[in-house]
């Protein structure tokens, strides 16, 4: 998420279980914010409680469904783990998206979105097989006209 000397990060976890990746670099980016977004009651009591016991004061925790329309400032950075399928999210963030973030998921759906760029992760765990599907980055594609400056 950027260099340690970026700051000012926001970060838009949307389904976020029991925390990951969102509390991790939390831990580690205090100066990025986070807006955590979990349906299930019980586990955004557990992440309410993480949060404060590890004192990230920058993260926030939504109870309910991300449906794309959050009060929130624009993300510069949106990360979805197993949250629903990449046709489901695409719709929800692709606003986001066209303002300049970056989506991070794990799936193995290839998107067939022509606005979009997709880059997938392979890393050490892919190469030995420890990772049930792939770690993609998604962003807008830059137009022609943007591209040449």
């Amino acid at each position: 998420l950027g260099s340690p000397s970026t700051a000012g990060i926001k970060c838009l976890d949307i389904g976020s279980g029991a925390g990951f990746p969102a509390i991790p670099i939390a831990a580690v980016r205090r100066d990025a914010t986070f807006e955590l977004w979990e349906s299930n009651g019980k586990k955004a009591a557990f992440l309410r409680k993480a949060t404060t016991l590890l004192g990230l004061t920058q993260c926030s925790v939504k109870h309910g469904r991300f449906v794309g329309n959050s009060s929130s400032p624009r993300p510069d950075f949106v990360l979805s783990r197993a949250a629903t399928r990449v046709d489901r999210l695409i719709p929800l963030v692709e606003p986001f998206l066209a303002q300049g973030a970056s989506l991070l998921y794990q799936g193995n759906r290839n998107l067939d979105n022509p606005t979009l760029t997709q880059y997938q992760i392979l890393d050490e765990f892919d190469h030995r097989g420890l990772r049930r599907s792939r770690l993609s980055v998604v962003s807008a594609k830059k137009s022609d006209a943007n591209s040449s400056t």
